[in-house]
């Protein structure tokens, strides 16, 4: 991955002693590797403690050419998310790119987001590797940046969390669950109704 420099990167990391506090994004040429090349990619970020963050909308927007490049497949342009973290790698997503040039949907809707990229990459199942899609945009960011875990609702976790009128992950990702209620540091600060009527 030669364009990303990704070998310079690692190599600073271990320099400086900056294991656990760097994070790359835009891994895109990972997909089109073979399985040896992937696990060689892993081994780069996984030994210096590198995190890698995906941003699903941009990066499945340029397979349709939006530079002078040509059209790619989705394996060229994207990042194997399953081998990533069976690799061991610290895998999260984002939602960046609000309505630019890079993703003229993009409108930082995670749920969305994780949708997209699994009809994309034909994932069948919410679960990669043994970890649910969704934790890549909850978890995962939070281990990027460092804040202390475990995460979850619990005594004493931070009182940020979105609840969705669902009855689990997979049926909040399947069905685009609405944001029943968002709260931030502890306070309620937005909600979602939603109204059904029977016409007949």
């Amino acid at each position: 991955l030669a364009s990303w420099d990704l070998s310079v990167i690692a190599a600073l990391t271990a320099e400086y002693g900056w294991q656990g506090r760097v994070t790359v994004a835009h891994l895109t040429p990972h997909g089109g590797l073979d399985r040896a090349g992937r696990a060689a990619v892993a081994a780069l970020l996984t030994v210096n403690d590198i995190a890698l963050t995906v941003v699903p909308g941009p990066e499945l927007f340029a397979a349709h050419g939006w530079t002078d490049d040509p059209p790619g497949r989705i394996d060229d342009v994207t990042a194997h998310w399953a081998d990533l973290i069976a690799d061991g790698v610290r895998l999260s997503y984002a939602g960046g790119h609000l309505a630019d040039a890079f993703h003229p949907f993009g409108e930082g809707d995670l749920l969305r987001d994780g949708l997209l990229a699994a009809a994309a990459r034909g994932y069948g199942s919410p679960d990669l590797a043994g970890v649910h899609l969704l934790t890549l945009s909850t978890t995962g960011p939070a281990r990027s940046v460092g804040l202390p875990g475990p995460h979850g609702v619990r005594p004493g976790a931070l009182a940020d969390l979105v609840v969705f009128d669902a009855p689990d992950a997979d049926t909040a990702l399947r069905h685009q669950a609405a944001r029943w209620l968002v709260i931030h540091t502890g306070l309620p600060i937005a909600r979602t109704r939603v109204e059904k009527e029977l016409l007949l």
